[in-house]
């Protein structure tokens, strides 16, 4: 066993049979790369992820190749959940050298930690067009010996252009640049089965919240069509898992029908959060069921014994992909023996993947019943009784195995996810889960207002990255507009104010991603990937929680921070769309005040709950004075009559206070 048995990442663990003499990120492996002349070969994966579980078959546990490693390389394996902060500069510089990125994600260093080469994944020989791994690893180790001095230029030249490309662009913002926005991604989505490009096809969670967003501000029925098509293949393909909830992390074809089979704890709780809201626009009851399912999902299979909940599920079981998920039409027969199901899932002889069926909703209930000439009530029937006697089939099966690490990022994604299911479908248990797992970080993560990254068996390590400090003030806004206990709000100030105090650019403005020192160089800027741009979304919180405090302060860093990224945004702000939010939000801000006490006024919060309005902040207090010194907001507000009173401001221009949840409607409308 190598170094990382020691490690507690299950994916350092994964590689800690290696016969490669691998370290973990640490400054002992630095100091030896600098005292051996040696360059890095720096290697990030994760624990769920299908390609880096190949590469490590194939090379890293091969002794031919492990032997090149040692000899001419310090190897240093990163798990990219774990250190998002590394693994962001790296592909970042591997991007900018050869126009993609992925996981495996492989990369050379010099001694001091800056990139000169790198790709994803490499095959043991030459093929796919790739030239093998030992090639590379001996090409490498020829031109560090014999021409040091092309490798130090280049890596010299591609950090400057890291450097240089984190740098503030400087932009006055509009709103015509939200319409852009749209236009672009209308040019990019696709007509017939929903999503943005074509195959390999990813959920984009930020360009769905955009669609949202920009349809509640507009009313646009071209935003509704995208959103409504997008959302309906998924859900309907076998990108979602038909039987036992959840989304795997993308569809291999333009269809929605061939998924990666890997399920990610951030995908799911930025999808069920976007079906919620979906479903309050249009009342579609498959969105509610998508929602619902992958929200039981999550409980079902990552929530952790000790609260909060796990990072990701493999793509494999007993080591082949989609295994677990995948059935013979033998089987399906055997233990369904229903023609029904077999209309309503697709399910064939020859399967649709390697031979086995990947179930997919191939017909709605009424088709089925029409088909076949029965009852739609029976088909649901015998589709429930199928479903159950399948999951308990499935069960027995070799499970994928779970990356057991518990990070506060993600979690805060999945509290807000919780919170938001609790506002639409008034369900306490989503709500208590969400608390649960506010608490959880709270406890295990958190030094003081210091938050911690990752958590796993016992330890809390890697000082907070932004993502967990701006995502979690979300959470805990979101939090506070279900219950509106006073201590999320308070805590979200705190966590603020230190935002500001570790990543805020001081001079420019704008947000770093890391904490000082973290890395070689400290990445800045404000585009969405699969999650929200962290600096966009600590933007948004801060305009919501000046909004609640009358901060300043807040007010005019958010506003220095947009200035400071809006030139990326004008540029291409379809890769903006949480940034443009934000803008949008403090354009057209939204106050709602609800006096009362919280059961007397259920209808009037139920009113301000039943739709999504991304430009709101929502508060509660029982007369004028509870709580006004903490959400000034409240001061002076007091019932009316003795009922619950609603009281809603736009843009510090406010309404007549009503008690009457229709005219709180049209309000809001």
């Amino acid at each position: 066993m190598n170094r990382l048995a020691r490690e507690k990442s299950p994916y350092l663990q994964q590689h800690a049979s290696n016969p490669v003499d691998w370290y973990p990120w640490c400054d002992e492996a630095f100091a030896k790369a600098v005292a051996e002349d040696k360059p890095i070969l720096l290697s990030i994966g994760y624990s769920t992820c299908h390609w880096c579980h190949v590469m490590n078959r194939e090379s890293f546990m091969d002794e031919e190749t492990a032997s090149i490693i040692n000899k001419y390389f310090v190897a240093i394996k990163v798990d990219r959940e774990e250190r998002p902060d590394v693994d962001q500069l790296y592909m970042k510089a591997v991007v900018s050298l050869t126009g993609q990125g992925g996981w495996p994600l492989t990369v050379f260093l010099t001694p001091e930690l800056k990139p000169f080469y790198g790709g994803t994944y490499f095959p043991p020989e030459d093929k796919f067009g790739f030239p093998s791994f030992k090639r590379i690893l001996l090409t490498i180790a020829h031109f560090w010996m014999n021409d040091r001095a092309r490798i130090v230029e280049a890596s010299s030249n591609l950090l400057e252009y890291l450097r240089q490309s984190s740098k503030s662009s400087f932009g006055v913002p509009t709103q015509e640049v939200s319409h852009e926005a749209f236009l672009n991604l209308s040019r990019m989505f696709d007509q017939l089965y929903g999503g943005f490009g074509e195959a390999p096809k990813f959920p984009n969670a930020p360009y769905l919240s955009f669609l949202i967003m920009y349809y509640v501000k507009s009313k646009s029925s071209l935003a509704l069509k995208m959103l409504n098509k997008s959302l309906t293949h998924m859900a309907k393909g076998g990108v979602f898992d038909q039987l036992g909830g959840g989304f795997h992390r993308y569809s291999t074809d333009r269809y929605w029908l061939i998924p990666h089979f890997e399920k990610m704890l951030y995908d799911n709780a930025l999808l069920a959060s976007i079906y919620i809201d979906a479903w309050r626009i249009t009342g579609e009851p498959l969105y509610r069921r998508v929602a619902e399912k992958t929200l039981q999902w999550m409980l079902n299979e990552m929530a952790a014994p000790e609260g909060g909940f796990y990072s990701a599920q493999d793509a494999e079981s007993g080591g082949v992909e989609g295994e677990f998920y995948t059935w013979s039409k033998d089987e399906l027969d055997r233990l369904v023996g229903s023609e029904a199901f077999n209309l309503a899932y697709g399910v064939s002889e020859e399967g649709n993947f390697e031979g086995r069926n990947i179930l997919y909703v191939s017909k709605d209930v009424k088709q089925v019943a029409s088909e076949l000439g029965i009852d739609e009530t029976k088909v649901e029937e015998g589709l429930l009784k199928a479903h159950k006697t399948l999951l308990e089939e499935r069960g027995r099966r070799t499970k994928p195995s779970i990356d057991k690490k518990i990070l506060t990022s993600w979690n805060a994604l999945a509290a807000s996810a919780f919170s938001t299911a609790y506002q639409a479908f008034g369900d306490d248990t989503y709500l208590q889960v969400a608390g649960k797992t506010i608490l959880f970080i709270k406890q295990h993560l958190t030094e003081g207002d210091i938050l911690y990254h990752s958590w796993c068996e016992g330890e809390a390590r890697v000082k907070g990255l932004l993502e967990d400090y701006a995502y979690l003030i979300k959470a805990l806004i979101d939090l506070y507009e279900s219950d509106f206990s006073i201590e999320w709000i308070e805590w979200a100030y705190r966590l603020a104010e230190k935002a500001i105090e570790l990543f805020e650019d001081k001079g420019e403005g704008g947000f770093y991603n890391t904490v000082e020192g973290n890395t070689i160089l400290r990445l800045k800027d404000a585009q969405d990937g699969a999650t929200p741009s962290p600096a966009a979304t600590l933007t948004l919180n801060l305009l919501r929680l000046a909004a609640l405090n009358q901060n300043s302060r807040f007010y005019s860093v958010s506003e220095k921070a947009i200035k400071a990224m809006w030139g990326a945004v004008a540029e291409l702000p379809e890769q903006h769309t949480t940034l443009i939010t934000a803008a949008e939000y403090k354009n057209s801000q939204l106050e709602v005040v609800i006096v009362g006490d919280p059961k007397q006024a259920k209808h009037l919060i139920e009113e301000v709950h039943r739709r999504p309005l991304p430009n709101k902040v929502l508060a509660q207090t029982l007369d004028g004075s509870e709580h006004s010194t903490v959400i000034p907001i409240v001061k002076g507000k007091v019932p009316l009559n003795g009922l619950p009173t609603a009281y809603v401001c736009v843009k510090q221009s406010c309404y007549p206070p009503t008690t009457s949840r229709d005219e709180l409607r049209r309000l809001l409308s």
